[in-house]
């Protein structure tokens, strides 16, 4: 049976693809590693990873740092601490300060998402659209590997920001008991397959109650297919895992992986093949969805091989992400203009089927922003978007227009048209939340704490 190693900055090392490195380099992941959250598994190492192209090999640029992730002022500050023998508490202070500057929680989700029960914060949840609850299960708040772009990269280091983490189930089945209007529920983490089927039975037999039946579909947010494939065909629990899920379906849930593939070898190996067959033979969709990543995929022949793969294996593209404004984006981030016609260009070249995929996507504060295309109007160079998903409904596939500059890489770097669009970007958090009428005005008193 393939066992699980996991390697982090302590012992990365002692791996013989690692100590094949350049010295330099690999003082320098050890360096990054203490300040962005580092850990990859053997599967990984030994599968994924072409080394005799590293560092350029695209799945070594998702999974180990870089010193471009950060300012040259900041490595130079993490250097001298490092060189000057800093006490481990001084190098986690030097740290701290420079992830303070990474944006932790993009789009103000601790702030404005995290909903009050009973008076208090519900930590570990999210409920950023009326008919949609994120959960964060205690137990599956690490993931296989760790990838460097990961917009929930706060999730893994002792920061003084908030971890979502649920640690009182009981509130939270209240809360979303009380909700009837709540009809999905994305279960994510870090990634909740880390759990043992026990651990995850403790959700999944409450779920199936009468008291939700409400609750039509069940999302899984996991990266599981492409770090730990062995986690369908033969861990010990394997067999276990797949009646939970079988066990959804005759409750009458929609049960969907939402599965994140970020370049189509991922999904070169057998395992992964028998991992995909046993989890659609237990009734579930697999939807795929990933960020689009400079060093890695920003080319569309990759999506164009990536998507048609996944329509083979029986997989729905599902979303191109924009990489969010947070940690290592300035590593990974592309021109929105850039990025929509590598959008364009992947798509036409896909049956028909695999058109569902939405994309480009920006996850901002507002919602979900789809790019449409781009034009010149008004003599002005021109997106046309829309909200694929709103914290104010009535604005849902509305198009609406942005004047953009070809540097332009995030929504909040856009301007209206012209005064019809500004609507568009001006929802404050209170107003929205508001507007989709949660309960006991929860979030507004988040927003105003």
């Amino acid at each position: 049976m393939y066992k699980q190693s996991i390697y982090t900055q302590n012992n990365i090392d002692k791996v013989p693809q690692v100590q094949a490195l350049n010295k330099d380099l690999l003082f320098e992941i050890k360096l990054m590693a203490n300040i962005l959250p580092f850990r990859v598994n053997n599967y990984v190492i030994e599968n994924l990873i072409d080394w005799e192209k590293a560092p350029d090999d695209p799945i070594f640029r998702m999974m180990f740092p870089s010193r471009d992730m950060i300012s040259e002022e900041d490595f130079s500050e993490m250097v001298d601490v490092i060189l000057g023998k800093g006490t481990p508490q001084e190098i986690e202070n030097c740290a701290q300060r420079i992830r303070s500057k990474l944006n932790p929680h993009p789009g103000g989700q601790s702030k404005y998402n995290v909903p009050h029960h009973n008076g208090s914060r519900l930590e570990g949840v999210q409920h950023k659209y009326k008919e949609t609850v994120l959960l964060f299960p205690k137990e599956g708040k690490v993931c296989f590997s760790y990838c460097m772009f990961c917009f929930r990269w706060a999730q893994f280091v002792n920061t003084d920001e908030v971890v979502f983490s649920l640690d009182k189930k009981q509130d939270f089945f209240q809360y979303i008991s009380e909700r009837e209007d709540v009809t999905d529920l994305l279960i994510t983490g870090g990634d909740p397959m880390v759990m043992r089927a026990e651990q995850f039975a403790q959700y999944i037999d409450e779920l199936c109650k009468p008291d939700y039946g409400h609750i039509k579909n069940i999302r899984i947010g996991t990266k599981v297919l492409s770090f730990w494939p062995h986690r369908f065909t033969t861990d010990p629990d394997a067999d276990d895992l797949l009646r939970l899920f079988e066990k959804l379906n005759l409750a009458g849930k929609h049960v969907t992986f939402m599965a994140h593939f970020n370049h189509y070898r991922e999904m070169e190996n057998d395992v992964v093949t028998q991992a995909i067959k046993r989890i659609q033979n237990a009734g579930i969709i697999i939807r795929s969805q990933s960020p689009i990543l400079r060093h890695v995929n920003d080319a569309p022949g990759v999506w164009t091989k990536m998507w048609n793969m996944q329509l083979e294996l029986g997989i729905i593209p599902y979303y191109m992400f924009i990489e969010r404004n947070t940690g290592a984006n300035k590593y990974y981030e592309l021109p929105l203009g850039q990025v929509s016609e590598i959008f364009r260009k992947a798509v036409r070249n896909i049956s028909g089927l695999g058109k569902t995929v939405k994309g480009p996507v920006m996850s901002a504060a507002n919602g979900k922003v789809e790019i449409l295309g781009t034009r010149k109007l008004d003599n002005k160079d021109t997106m046309i978007l829309r909200y694929v998903q709103c914290r104010d409904p009535e604005l849902n596939y509305v198009p609406f227009f942005a004047e953009y500059k070809s540097t332009d890489t995030w929504f909040d770097q856009l301007y209206p048209l012209n005064e019809s669009d500004e609507a568009f970007f001006n929802i404050s958090s209170d107003t929205a939340h508001d507007v989709v009428s949660f309960d006991e005005k929860s979030l507004l008193q988040v927003a105003t704490s």
